[in-house]
């Protein structure tokens, strides 16, 4: 073990560290990250105990809820019933499509204040646009790409109730990841 890690583990504050990294290191009153590796590009590290439970209960809802929206979608444009196995391939796309839009728009959930207001109504536009960009490539390759994001708003605009199971599942999303953000 090198001098600099025993210095870090005794919590030795006074380590020559970039302004940014001692603030990591010192978050909370206690060691959130692994300080003595580098200087330069700080790695965040879980503190003892932090749960994960609201990260994952957000990632589960959102599934379920790109799921859902991708069925009611689907069985409002279809004109009749429609077979098991694509109303199961929908319910996938959907899941898929979902997880696609939270990886590209997490960073904006979870932010207290007006800012993370609205850095949470951005993402949530930016997590519908490319959740809908994604299933519909996945439903119907082409036209789906194309009019995937339209019949999304559309369905939207005519089922209330799934409008606000989406803005629902994103608010509790947000809540979520902010708590998860301040446990980290």
């Amino acid at each position: 073990m090198t001098v600099v890690a025993t210095l870090c583990q005794r919590g030795n504050r006074s380590l020559p560290l970039s302004p940014l990294a001692q603030s990591y290191a010192t978050r909370q009153g206690r060691a959130t990250m692994s300080a003595a590796t580098t200087h330069e590009l700080p790695v965040l590290r879980r503190a003892a105990g932090a749960s994960t439970d609201g990260l994952l209960l957000a990632s589960a809802m959102i599934l379920s809820s790109g799921a859902a929206l991708a069925l009611v979608v689907v069985l409002r444009l279809a004109s009749g019933p429609v077979p098991v196995s694509y109303a199961l391939w929908v319910a996938v796309s959907g899941a898929v499509g979902a997880w696609a839009g939270l990886s590209a728009a997490w960073r904006d959930f979870g932010w207290p204040g007006a800012r993370g207001f609205v850095r949470a109504l951005k993402g949530g536009v930016v997590f519908s646009f490319i959740a809908a960009i994604t299933a519909g490539s996945m439903i119907l390759p082409v036209f789906g790409t194309m009019f995937a994001p339209f019949a999304v708003l559309v369905t939207l605009l005519a089922k209330p109730a799934a409008a606000v199971g989406l803005v629902a599942t994103l608010a509790i999303t947000d809540r979520l990841v902010g708590r998860w953000r301040a446990l980290a």
